[in-house]
Parts: C-alpha cells; sequence; structure tokens
C-alpha cells in the first residue's frame, strides 16, 4: 500500500501531462532519463493484471524530459492474445486523464509490409486497419460491406511537435497504416498480401484498441511504430518475438529522442 500511495503522490506532485505507452522492448531506450519516481503496475488504480510477455516489464516511470518536464512512461502492455478482454488491455489509458494527463503516445514493434517500411523504420500511423475484432461481433464483414477498412488518425497538436521534433532529430519519420491483428502468431504469407492490397504499410498485434479507447476519453493521442522486421514473406527468414525485441532495443533510443519532445501539454 506504501508503494502506492508514495507513488500516487509522485502522480499529484509533478502532474506530468504526457504519458507514453512503451511497445515491445522498447523502454531500454529511455534509461538515459532521470527517475523521479518508479513502481510497478500494482500500485495503479484498481486491479490490472501485470504483462507475461517479453519486453513488457510492467512498469511505471516518471522521468524529466530534457527540458525538464516531466513524463509518464507505462513500461509495456497487455494483449488481448494473453486472454484479457479490450475493457483490460485499455483499463491504464482510459485512466490517465484522472491522473492529469491530457497526451498520450503510443509506441509499438511492427513488421514492415511496404518495401519502403523495413527494420529500423520509424514510422508515424496515420490510420488503422482492425481486425482484431471485438468479442462476439461481425465486424469484419460490417468493415467490408461499408467498404471503410481504414480508421485515419486525425492531425493534431501532438502530431505537429513529433513532426518537428523527428525533423530536429534527424529523422526520416515515414508515414503510414497499420493493421493490427489478434496474435500470437505471426501472419501468413496469405494474410499479408492481403493486407498489402487493403493499403497496409505495417501489421502489429497492438495499439489500435489502446488508441480508439485514447481518443474516447478525450486525449490528444498519436501512435509512432518501430519496424522491427520483415512482415512474412516479404524477405526469407523466420520471424521470431526474441529477435523483435533485440531489434526494438537496437533502435529504442532514436524513437526516445523523438517522444521526449521539448513542449509539453501545449
Amino acid at each position: 500500500m506504501s508503494d502506492r500511495i508514495s507513488f500516487l503522490d509522485a502522480v499529484q506532485r509533478y502532474r506530468p501531462s504526457r504519458a507514453i505507452v512503451l511497445g515491445s522492448g522498447i523502454a531500454c531506450g529511455f534509461n538515459e532519463y532521470p527517475v523521479l519516481a518508479e513502481a510497478p503496475w500494482s500500485v495503479w488504480p484498481g486491479s490490472i493484471p501485470m504483462p507475461h510477455v517479453v519486453g513488457h516489464a510492467g512498469s511505471l516511470r516518471i522521468v524529466e524530459s530534457p527540458s525538464g518536464s516531466p513524463v509518464l512512461l507505462i513500461g509495456g502492455r497487455l494483449h488481448r492474445y494473453e486472454g484479457h478482454s479490450s475493457a483490460v488491455t485499455t483499463q491504464l489509458v482510459r485512466q490517465l486523464p484522472e491522473l492529469g494527463c491530457t497526451e498520450l503516445i503510443l509506441t509499438c514493434a511492427t513488421g514492415g509490409i511496404d518495401e519502403q517500411f523495413g527494420p529500423g523504420s520509424i514510422a508515424l500511423v496515420t490510420g488503422w486497419i482492425d481486425l482484431a475484432l471485438a468479442e462476439g461481433s461481425g465486424q469484419l464483414a460490417s468493415l467490408l460491406q461499408s467498404n471503410c477498412l481504414v480508421e485515419p488518425v486525425p492531425d493534431s497538436a501532438l502530431k505537429q511537435l513529433l513532426l518537428a521534433q523527428a525533423n530536429g532529430a534527424q529523422e526520416n519519420l515515414k508515414h503510414g497504416i497499420v493493421a493490427q491483428m489478434t496474435g500470437p502468431a505471426y501472419e501468413t504469407r496469405s494474410e499479408i498480401r492481403m493486407l498489402r492490397n487493403w493499403g497496409a504499410s505495417m501489421v502489429g498485434m497492438s495499439s489500435g484498441h489502446e488508441y480508439k479507447a485514447a481518443r474516447g476519453v478525450g486525449l490528444d493521442v498519436q501512435v509512432l511504430s518501430l519496424v522491427t522486421n520483415w512482415a512474412c514473406g516479404v524477405v526469407p527468414g523466420k520471424i521470431d518475438h526474441s529477435s523483435v525485441v533485440r531489434e526494438s532495443g537496437a533502435h529504442a533510443t532514436r524513437l526516445a529522442r523523438i517522444v521526449m519532445t521539448q513542449d509539453f501539454g501545449k
């Protein structure tokens, strides 16, 4: 209980306006920033399970940005394929406004479908194709019938800040659509061909539901994807999670320099 009180006291003291969810293996890129407070997920209001996927530590940190602003780092996420409902996987995100956060940056590891999105690419997500369908729904049929597979990500003040910071960091930030699949198995060649035909540049197993939930509670939310591998069939070779985490770690510092921008809550 004391850990919970001390961390929540720290949140009230520092009042971070920006939160960042750190996807597979990305947390290591943020180790250079001074830690103001840290705790495990167990201190979060409500009962949230710990993640069990490698590269998702289930940690909470408030760190200081280069400009002196506090930032809340959420280390890892829960996935639908771990057996959780969307309500559980999005709980942390939906409660952020209660802690004073107004901005959210979701980061995730993806596989590159388009040849311009090779491993090591960092992309601003411009739209979602959600194939990790909600419980007991016929959403895919509805999407196909409506001829509206892609849900666009609107422009926002946070997006402009990220674009400016990427430019300042001399990062060639790409722009593309992510298809969110259910997982945990990687996609087949046939599925990748289908996703390419539908306009997806990248494929992953997370972030789409969190994005929708964040918008639903009024957060200014944007998503950065770190491409860690080629999608199945794009080039020869096997895909496994350990290589995804390893590739994330190799490029996480670059992503951190983009999201730890100088202007917060503007």
